[in-house]
Order: C-alpha cells, then structure tokens, then sequence
C-alpha cells in the first residue's frame, strides 16, 4: 500500500500481527539482506525510495533479473513491470514478496 503520494506505508505491508517494533525491524533487515544494500533510514518514504533507487541501480549494471529471482518474484510480473518502467510497481511488488516471506518466518515462530 502507499500513502497519497505513492511512497511506502511499512505497516501495510505486514499483516496486522506483526505490526509491532520487532516485525518492522525485521522486515528492514530483510530489505537489506535480500537486495544487498544498506538503508540509510527507517522512515517509510526513504526507505521505499531507497529501496527503488538500488533497484534502478541494479537494471542499470545488469542486475535487476538475479536479484528479482533471488527476491522470488514471478519473472511475467517483473518482466511487465520493467518494459512498462513502472519502478514504483516492482518496489512494491518486491516488498510485497520480502514482507509475505517474514510473514510466513513470523507464523513458523521461525524468526531468525
């Protein structure tokens, strides 16, 4: 989900249990570990811009179809998204996946 002006709303991306402290920690951590980069800030907007801002970065080396199979998002989805140009949609697309995997973590009580 995104606020009025297209950023990320961390919150929305976590199912409504793991809306506390912990999960969003988590959920960043997971940002960095998955996209191999190192956020600069925890605020909602910097973190989406930063998060499309690698992405970007890494279409530009090359980059962008590993890192998306290692996110596992669907290669019709990323490949849609990337001949329309439509970063905002593939960030939100690879948040959406990162934040569905530390949900299931979460539910497995598996939160390493």
């Amino acid at each position: 989900m995104a606020d009025s002006e297209g950023t990320l709303i961390l919150r929305d991306y976590l199912p409504q249990y793991l809306n506390t402290g912990e999960a969003l920690e988590a959920f960043l951590a997971q940002i960095e570990k998955d996209l191999q980069f190192e956020l600069n800030s925890t605020l909602p907007r910097e973190v989406f811009q930063q998060t499309k801002k690698c992405l970007e970065q890494r279409a530009m080396a090359g980059e962008i179809m590993p890192l998306l199979y290692r996110v596992d998002i669907d290669e019709s989805i990323a490949t849609d998204l990337l001949k329309k140009d439509d970063w905002e949609g593939l960030t939100g697309a690879v948040l959406r996946r990162i934040a569905k995997k530390l949900s299931f973590r979460f539910s497995t009580g598996d939160q390493k």
